[in-house]
């Protein structure tokens, strides 16, 4: 009596550890895929999450160097000698033997800086966007910043507002990745 117990023990046992079923390996691979699938979609939208606050930094650093670059050269010039609106601005600094700092943008999104009659060298890159806007004080006692109005002529500029926008593609799409920079900078001199 205890044999065939044993024997029917056994037999069950055996019919258990034969595998599992295709119904079962199929339900288990749909639930592997659909973790997996989305293990993948969690470490691709941190990947970019990760290159754009990446990027951000970057074309934050190089537009606040460049800015306090502009910011300088401005503020030291004695005089704008030429400029527009979109695209070029040169800077006339007469206390250091009458040099010229021109920045220009020709819309190939490099801004560049030219020194004298030295070659130009690049300062900003991935610039979509660059405006100047020249302006001269209104004279007066109490003298306030809203107090300004354009200027018509290179002798009258005494403040410059520059502004640009800088963005870069992440895996292939423009995203949130734009660094905008605006400053109005007045001439000392």
């Amino acid at each position: 009596m205890k044999l065939s117990i044993l024997f029917r023990a056994s037999g069950r046992r055996s019919r258990c550890a034969e595998g599992m079923t295709l119904v079962e390996l199929l339900v288990a691979m749909g639930a592997g895929l659909i973790v997996l699938g989305a293990f993948v979609g969690v470490t691709l939208n941190v990947n970019t999450m990760v290159k754009s606050a990446g990027n951000y930094g970057d074309l934050d650093a190089l537009s606040r160097n460049t800015l306090d670059m502009m910011s300088r050269d401005i503020r030291n010039a004695s005089a704008v000698s030429t400029g527009s609106t979109t695209g070029a601005m040169t800077l006339t600094n007469n206390y250091s033997g009458a040099t010229t700092i021109t920045y220009s943008w020709d819309g190939s999104n490099v801004v560049t800086r030219t020194y004298g009659s030295g070659s130009p060298q690049m300062v900003l890159t991935n610039c979509d966007y660059l405006s100047f806007e020249y302006f001269m004080r209104v004279p007066g006692n109490n003298l306030q910043f809203t107090d300004i109005t354009n200027a018509f002529s290179p002798s009258e500029i005494k403040l410059v507002s520059v502004s640009w926008r800088c963005s870069r593609s992440i895996l292939g799409a423009k995203l949130n990745t734009e660094s905008v920079q605006t400053a109005t900078v007045c001439l000392r001199n």
